[in-house]
Formats: C-alpha cells, sequence, structure tokens
C-alpha cells in the first residue's frame, strides 16, 4: 500500500518470488548497507530488511507503477527509479545481478543502459 505522499506501508508479503542478500545505498548517508531482499508479488514490490531472519521490513519499493525504471551499471549496480527517490543496489557478481533484473523485469519495466 502507498500513501499519498508515495511511501510504502508494509503489508505481509505473499508470494515470494525472488530474495537475496545485496547492498543498498542509504538516501541521506550514501553509505552501502548489506539488505535481505524479498521481491514479492502482492504487493508487487521489494521488501529489504535487516538480515534474513528479521520479521519487520526496513523498507520497500513499489514495483507496480509506471513510472519506475530500472537500469543496470557496473559493477552489478541495479538502479531503481521511482516517483520520489532513485534506489541503488549492488549484488556481489553479474550473475547475481541479472538474476535480479530478470526477476524485477517480470514486471515489465527493465531498461539496460
Amino acid at each position: 500500500m502507498v500513501t499519498k505522499q508515495g511511501e510504502v506501508l508494509y503489508q505481509e508479503p505473499e508470494g515470494i518470488l525472488f530474495q537475496g542478500y545485496l547492498q543498498k545505498q542509504g538516501a541521506i548517508n550514501k553509505a552501502f548497507k548489506t539488505r535481505y531482499f524479498r521481491l514479492v508479488e502482492r504487493p508487487c514490490q521489494v521488501w529489504y530488511y535487516k538480515n534474513k531472519s528479521s520479521r519487520k521490513p526496513r523498507g520497500g519499493i513499489l514495483l507496480c507503477n509506471d513510472n519506475v525504471e530500472i537500469t543496470t551499471s557496473a559493477p552489478c549496480l541495479i538502479h531503481v527509479k521511482t516517483d520520489t527517490r532513485i534506489y541503488t543496489l549492488q549484488a556481489k557478481t553479474e550473475a547475481e545481478t541479472m538474476e535480479w533484473t530478470k526477476h524485477m523485469g517480470g514486471y515489465d519495466i527493465l531498461m539496460y543502459i
């Protein structure tokens, strides 16, 4: 669920499509931190958690919005552009990067640069 301000509200995920660790760059502190990500079918978004055993997410990225763009760049970076922010994620390998973008591409929003 998304508020009028574009904030993603937590809903218990349904149908985990893909999951694993990625690095996420902070919005204010630009350092990368390791987070556990779950790409879920309902609502179509990526939730990120402090670690795999965390029950409550630290945040989420809504993917089923017409204005979302996903691009990749070296080294192993994934950029998710929404109406309110550009999220920068980093996988450990190019293969992981391609796996994440392939799964996120199920929403027909994948673009490569």
